[in-house]
């Protein structure tokens, strides 16, 4: 009868209850055991409930294990002893253990349960412990030897002892998982009548064989895999046996193939007996449309299968991680595609089974996530500008959705209406992207989950072929300390948007400090700490990482401004000229000079010389009076100090000549000349300019 719900391995049943005594091996080799003393009926033991077949199984398990290791007290390994570490009380066994130092794990099958489980006996020799889910029933498998598994099955109502499978409550094709010994590693001592290292006696026969290995086997030119191929038979083929031998832990045997005559490894081929004309491998083939679902919709597993015999049924089991239980959401029939719709959200295990004919079972997994968010994307871009053939890079991450991830790149030039697949759907999250023209482009990454939902992030690149300049401004090269100044940044070119920082150094300083770090705002403050000269730099960054610089000279002072400008005079007439020269001290570094002037009862002033660096103005009064005078001196801060002075002006100075009166007689000529050139009359005055 076949379970609508099928336990786990975890836990697991028999046929009937009874209690089993034993006695011990009469002695043991102090380093390890033999194959005949690990298969003393002493060894193996009978289920105590008829829960306990994989507690049972394990303890005979363990007790090979010890045995070879060479523990003498094997026997103390009991179902009771056990139960507290291997068991959980109302769930069943543990799929990893730790018993003794020695530790098992457990392995689901996927494909041929003969293949793995051949396999899995080559590399433990101890043995494993089988599983069938449907029956559900475990054994301990002993070793597979001339093409025949052995078993001691722990049910009460089978054989006591090593075995046939064939005599066992469970089939090889149909076992789904199996518990092994991961560490210590073991081995016979001395020869094995199984699988031993050793070369063995060589038999004659008479057997007809079939190849079960998908790939075919080899012929070889001597029993071991040491010599060469000669040939080969493919998968179920059938061939003839005349002698048989055990060598490096396969069993050999001696046949004629297609003219080639070698040795062939049995382990990978049935015995054809009188009740069984051919063995054909059964394998599954299945598939999932998707390994992650929206919760509301449902995702198909298409059954498909090749080799075994006749038709074939399939069945469909799922198990929620963290659960104990498989369901079965399908159970065996002809109809190959199955859907199962998720009923919370969570991982899956899911498993496809197919059975032919001669009921062998070939099982296929998958792991499935269902989800009742949609998938979200996070990404970044390394820069949005890029200089012309250069890259930029896009590197994405997801959450949420459905199963595994897929990411594309698409690129658009502004203008265009097409998008560009720079990278298909791939699982790698960081992309590359070269421009090939300047421009704008839109940039889009897209992920999709297991579901096919999408999600989408687009970023803005500009791609230029000159690179970027800066044009800066200070609106003051001195400052007294406590004040700030400002430098302000501007750029253009380059690519994408800009990013500035501000950097200063003092004069006979080697290190530059970081005012303000990278950053949208172009506009900056220095204040400085201590009275001098300082080197200012404001830079820019545009999204390519190209750099632009402009550089500033800053003094910085800590005196007040002082004006000690002096005048030549205070006094002067009407045409003449006084020098005034400018002259301080303090502020900060360089000074220019303006002077005013403006008549004593006036209320402008009068500008006569506009600033310059020019110290020394000269002042010329065309009108008498009285004159104020002012010279003005600003620095590098547009710090101003003044001096003033009281200048008089006034007109030129005449000369008066008093002439006497005439003699009686004017006697010279040259008197009567001055006397013609004068012309006054007796008693008047004349004024001459004089200097």
């Amino acid at each position: 009868m076949i379970y609508k719900k099928i336990l786990t391995a975890l836990l697991c049943g028999a046929i009937a209850v009874s209690t089993f005594t034993f006695s011990p091996l009469a002695s043991v080799d102090a380093d390890a055991a033999t194959f005949a003393q690990i298969n003393a009926s002493s060894v193996f033991v009978k289920q105590q409930t008829s829960v306990t077949c994989t507690l049972a199984s394990n303890v005979m398990l363990l007790r090979r294990t010890a045995m070879m290791r060479g523990d003498s007290d094997w026997s103390s390994i009991t179902e009771s002893a056990c139960r507290s570490t291997l068991w959980l009380e109302g769930a069943g066994m543990y799929h990893n253990y730790s018993y003794k130092s020695i530790s098992v794990s457990y392995q689901y099958i996927s494909g041929s349960s003969r293949t793995a489980l051949i396999n899995a006996l080559k590399e433990h020799p101890e043995g494993v412990v089988a599983y069938d889910y449907d029956y559900p029933h475990a054994i301990l498998l002993t070793d597979y030897t001339d093409g025949v598994f052995y078993c001691a099955d722990p049910a009460n109502n089978t054989p006591s002892g090593r075995m046939s499978v064939s005599n066992s409550l469970i089939k090889i094709d149909n076992v789904d998982t199996y518990w092994y010994v991961t560490s210590p590693s073991v081995s016979f001592s001395g020869t094995s009548t199984s699988t031993s290292n050793s070369d063995s006696t060589v038999s004659t026969v008479n057997e007809t064989w079939n190849i079960t290995a998908a790939d075919g086997v080899n012929i070889r030119s001597g029993a071991g895999t040491s010599y060469g191929r000669v040939g080969g038979i493919p998968y179920n083929g059938t061939f003839t046996v005349t002698k048989k031998t055990t060598s490096g832990g396969y069993t050999w045997g001696y046949t004629t193939y297609n003219s080639t005559t070698g040795w062939v490894a049995l382990d990978y081929a049935k015995k054809v007996t009188t009740t069984s004309t051919s063995y054909a491998a059964l394998e599954n083939t299945s598939t999932i449309n998707k390994t992650g679902v929206m919760l509301g919709n449902s995702l198909t597993i298409k059954g498909s299968a090749k080799g075994g015999t006749g038709s074939y049924q399939y069945t469909l089991l799922v198990k929620k991680e963290g659960a104990s239980d498989w369901t079965t959401v399908q159970d065996y029939t002809s109809k190959s595609s199955l859907t199962f719709k998720p009923t919370s959200a969570g991982r899956y295990n899911v498993c496809m089974k197919v059975k032919d004919s001669a009921n062998q079972i070939a099982r296929q997994f998958f792991v499935v996530t269902a989800s009742n968010t949609p998938v979200e994307i996070s990404a970044t871009i390394n820069k949005t500008g890029v200089m012309l053939g250069n890259s930029l890079t896009v590197k994405a991450s997801a959450k949420n959705g459905t199963g595994s991830y897929q990411y594309t790149l698409l690129a658009k030039k502004e203008g265009e209406t097409d998008w560009t697949t720079v990278q298909n759907y791939s699982t790698a999250s960081s992309v590359a992207f070269k421009p090939t023209a300047t421009g704008r482009y839109n940039v889009c990454i897209k992920v999709k989950d297991s579901s096919e939902n999408v999600a989408r992030q687009f970023f803005v690149v500009t791609v230029s072929n000159t690179p970027v300049e800066i044009s800066a401004t200070i609106n003051k090269t001195g400052v007294m300390l406590g004040d700030s100044l400002t430098l302000k940044g501007t750029a253009k070119n380059g690519t994408g948007s800009y990013q500035y920082t501000l950097l200063a150094k003092k004069e006979g300083e080697t290190d530059w400090t970081t005012v303000q770090d990278y950053t949208s705002k172009s506009s900056f403050s220095f204040k400085p700490t201590s009275a001098g000269r300082y080197n200012v730099c404001i830079k820019v960054k545009d999204s390519s990482e190209n750099v632009a610089r402009q550089f500033f000279v800053v003094t910085a002072g800590d005196k007040e401004l002082v004006n000690s400008s002096t005048i030549s005079g205070t006094k002067t007439t009407v045409g003449g000229a006084l020098t005034i020269k400018g002259a301080a001290s303090g502020g900060t570094g360089s000074y220019q000079y303006t002077l005013l002037v403006k008549e004593h009862n006036d209320t402008d002033w009068t500008t006569i010389s506009d600033y310059s660096t020019k110290s020394s103005v000269v002042f010329e009064p065309t009108y008498a009076g009285k004159y104020n005078v002012c010279i003005k001196v600003k620095d590098s801060s547009n710090n101003t100090a003044r001096q003033f002075f009281v200048v008089t002006v006034t007109e030129k100075k005449t000369e008066v000549i008093e002439i006497a009166p005439a003699e009686s007689d004017i006697e010279s000529s040259a008197d009567e000349e001055l006397a013609g050139d004068i012309e006054v009359d007796d008693g008047e005055t004349a004024t001459v300019e004089t200097e």
